[in-house]
């Protein structure tokens, strides 16, 4: 395989369907997809579970340039074309929305948001029945917005990443897992 290989715009366009945007780059969206095919062809190494650390989800460590491997939000795991922090922090403000009025709702969601329909900018809408548009965070902006929706409305949640191998990631290539459990 050519070192500098040259993508076509159909590649980019489907590797960009597998990317969460100002976080993937095209290296690490292209690495996701050899470890999945490793996976599944049996080849690489094996499952790093012992090497997996628990890390605070109250106090987390840096989370630029992590990719999500696995979330389980309130008993359900999330296919593995959606394990990014943004869709997790927009599946727990949809639960939240279910539980709670629209004005907790607004409190409880400290990420840029606003009520109604915004689509410019960065913001989704998460539909008519949850009434507010979200504004794409980076990793650790998703990850505290999260966390503190589901330590309010004791949702769990175990989520598993992986720092990319980048010099810039604060553990590069090492996993982790936050495992939020409530009694």
């Amino acid at each position: 395989m050519e070192p500098n290989p040259l993508l076509t715009p159909e590649t980019i366009a489907r590797l960009k369907k597998h990317a969460e945007p100002l976080v993937d780059t095209v290296d690490s969206v292209v690495n996701r997809a050899v470890d999945a095919l490793e996976t599944l062809n049996g080849g690489g190494p094996p499952p790093l579970v012992s090497a997996i650390k628990l890390a605070n989800p109250a106090a987390p460590p840096n989370l630029s340039y992590t990719t999500v491997r696995s979330i389980v939000l309130n008993g359900k795991h999330f296919p593995q074309n959606e394990t990014y922090w943004n869709l997790l922090l927009l599946a727990v403000i949809r639960i939240a929305s279910k539980k709670v009025s629209k004005e907790k709702l607004n409190d409880l969601v400290i990420c840029n948001h606003a009520s109604g329909k915004k689509e410019k900018d960065g913001y989704k809408y998460l539909g008519d029945d949850v009434g507010i548009s979200v504004q794409g965070q980076d990793a650790n902006g998703a990850w505290k917005a999260t966390y503190h929706i589901v330590k309010a409305l004791k949702i769990p949640v175990e989520v598993e990443f992986r720092w990319q191998e980048n010099p810039k990631a604060s553990a590069p290539g090492e996993h982790a897992k936050f495992l939020v459990e409530w009694k």
